[in-house]
């Protein structure tokens, strides 16, 4: 595709409703061996405009285009079909991430409750998973990184003793050990219960939170890990309960340093699985104080019928 540098600014002036602006159009294997950033073209094998901002070639599709916030690394959102289908085996990542989470198990059913979309995971058996290969490294909980997961989940029943601990988030590596864990748990015993591992297999964060929940409401649950500071924090937010934000300082010595799977309400084999309905998950590479995240679930409510 040559370059054509346009003098004559009338050459753009449509003259009537059905006039319309010709892009250079081509196949995929068509684009410029040399592309300079900001140009445009329409492809033909995807039948969508696409322009390179320097490094690659990306889309224009207005119905995928999502408002992301500050240091979103991570969106999967069962409201959004382009992120959920309704069919296959994927979640997608509404980020261009693509850090597409995959059902381990068949497709969950879905349902709406309050105008929400949720994917119901009502057995323990279903789960879905970020795989290393996927994330690259990004989503792990080892060493190094400061990441904070936020999800919105309902939880249908709540069993006692040991059947109500519930996964909700574990970081397993390649050997299958369980790097960090955001559970909860029957809240006349913990609440919600928080482990990060050291590398010797030691729990040396095991904050048992006493923040319930009710059951069937929508609500937020926020897990901050700074590995770098030693810091975490638990929050959660459900209309009629008092915002619930706790945060620890403890040295986690000495710390994993291997990559993790992302396992979503499982714990990738081991006994404790999740039940419940997802309605979103989003990842930040950054963690927030308590005002932060009130903020967060102020702008965020109205979508799950919350006033």
């Amino acid at each position: 595709m040559g370059l054509t540098k346009i003098t004559n600014p009338k050459l753009f002036e449509l003259n009537s409703l059905t006039d319309a602006l010709r892009l250079p159009s081509g196949d995929t294997n068509s684009r410029p061996s040399s592309a300079v950033a900001g140009e445009w073209r329409y492809n033909t094998d995807d039948n969508r405009v696409e322009y390179y901002d320097g490094a690659n070639w990306f889309q224009i599709d207005d119905e995928s285009i999502v408002p992301l916030e500050p240091n979103q690394i991570l969106w999967l959102d069962a409201n959004n079909p382009n992120s959920w289908t309704g069919s296959g085996n994927t979640w997608f990542d509404l980020t261009s991430n693509n850090y597409d989470a995959t059902i381990v198990t068949p497709v969950p059913s879905t349902g709406t409750v309050n105008g929400a979309t949720y994917l119901n995971l009502s057995s323990r058996a279903d789960y879905f998973q970020i795989p290393i290969a996927t994330h690259g490294g990004a989503l792990s909980l080892k060493s190094g990184k400061t990441l904070t997961y936020l999800l919105w989940m309902r939880m249908t029943s709540i069993p006692s003793g040991v059947n109500g601990l519930n996964a909700i988030l574990y970081g397993n590596n390649s050997s299958g050990n369980t790097q960090a864990s955001f559970r909860y748990y029957n809240p006349s015993i913990q609440g919600f219960n928080f482990y990060v591992y050291d590398s010797s297999g030691n729990a040396d964060v095991a904050a048992n939170y006493v923040g319930s929940v009710t059951t069937n409401d929508w609500f937020m649950v926020v897990g901050c890990y700074d590995f770098p500071n030693n810091q975490w924090s638990i929050n959660r937010y459900q209309p009629g309960k008092t915002n619930y934000n706790n945060s620890i300082s403890t040295t986690v010595s000495p710390q994993y340093t291997t990559d993790t799977d992302i396992n979503l309400l499982n714990d990738n084999g081991g006994p404790y699985g999740g039940y419940g309905y997802l309605g979103e998950i989003r990842a930040y590479d950054t963690v927030f104080t308590a005002s932060e995240l009130d903020a967060k679930y102020d702008a965020q409510k109205g979508k799950y019928g919350i006033t």
